[in-house]
């Protein structure tokens, strides 16, 4: 990677720029399967932190549909959803960070399609990338009190 390009994705990588770099390395070189505890642990709030907000809604939506089919005519079950809930945190373990560059790549190769100078590449990417920790606080909150509005706690 010249010197160039490995700016634009420094910008775009933020603070983890070291980490996910070297993920990237890993990826171009033929892995697919890179395993990320934070992606496993957190899931959908990884995402939203991770400003792929696209992703996050992909990924919830054949969630919940699964969930449905799975326990459609069916008493809860504590154990058939914690199973669940771990399947999908695998899911997401192993494909976040497949998932996050190929998101880096599409960034920053618009941003050279779309931007003229390199000044204007960072920004855009610096906008683009990054992590974001607010939305994934607000989700929290708002659940939060929806739980404790409807009894959920």
């Amino acid at each position: 990677m010249e010197e160039g390009e490995k700016k634009l994705y420094d910008t775009y990588f933020g603070g983890a720029k070291d980490y996910y770099l070297s993920v990237m390395e890993r990826i171009d070189g033929g892995a697919r399967v890179i395993f990320n505890f934070y992606a496993f642990l957190f899931g959908i709030l990884w995402m939203l932190y991770k400003k792929m907000y696209k992703e996050a809604i992909l990924f919830i939506i054949p969630m919940t549909l699964i969930t449905a089919i799975v326990n459609k005519g069916m008493m809860p079950d504590m154990r058939r959803d914690m199973l669940l809930s771990f399947i999908f945190a695998l899911v997401m373990g192993f494909s976040g960070n497949l998932l996050y560059i190929l998101k880096a790549k599409k960034a920053v190769a618009m941003a050279k399609e779309q931007c003229e100078d390199e000044n204007r590449m960072i920004r855009f990417l610096s906008i683009r990338g990054g992590s974001n920790i607010l939305i994934p606080i607000c989700l929290i909150l708002l659940l939060g009190g929806l739980m404790m509005l409807t009894g959920g706690f």
